[in-house]
């Protein structure tokens, strides 16, 4: 990403006016901030902002638990925990992928936990932050039970110089994929 942002810059791509939106891998370790970003970058991370790893471990601990429980109820077994990486073990009686059906449809506490068939959460909860001018990330809004509240407004209706006519060339989508 800093690569594409460096030959954004040459180009005159990241002054005023231009609004870069990133995912959050591409933002990386959140304490090293690559030069080439700009200032007003806007990035979409996992809350980790307000979800210590305490709590994270315990949101884990009870998917894996409710999804067991709810197999165990329904077929009277679980797959065995105690198989090892290391050894040529025969294969399991229940595959851990028998498991993987039973956290489609988790809640705890009234919070959906849910997977897709892909393996993505239905609804995560994730953080809008921005790129501040002394460069450090801000947090400005959350993606929370499919609603997106920000503290204010990212990209006006209007052209960056305050003029009162709306800028019709305002936006620009530019993607870049990076596999691990």
């Amino acid at each position: 990403a800093a690569l594409v942002m460096e030959e954004a810059r040459s180009l005159g791509l990241t002054g005023a006016g231009f609004v870069w939106i990133v995912p959050g891998l591409t933002t990386g370790n959140l304490e090293q901030i690559p030069e080439a970003f700009p200032t007003g970058m806007i990035s979409v991370v996992y809350d980790e902002w307000d979800y210590p790893l305490e709590t994270r471990v315990h949101d884990a601990v009870g998917i894996i638990s409710s999804a067991a429980a709810a197999m165990f109820r329904e077929e009277g077994r679980i797959p065995d925990g105690t198989a090892s990486c290391h050894s040529q073990s025969e294969k399991p009686e229940v595959p851990p992928s028998a498991l993987r059906r039973y956290m489609m449809g988790v809640s705890l506490g009234g919070r959906d936990y849910s997977f897709m068939d892909d393996g993505y959460q239905v609804n995560p909860k994730l953080v809008v932050i921005v790129l501040n001018t002394q460069r450090e990330w801000e947090k400005m809004g959350r993606w929370e039970n499919h609603t997106l509240k920000l503290k204010f407004p990212v990209w006006p209706r209007y052209n960056s110089f305050g003029d009162m006519d709306a800028d019709e060339n305002h936006l620009s989508i530019v993607t870049l994929e990076e596999r691990p």
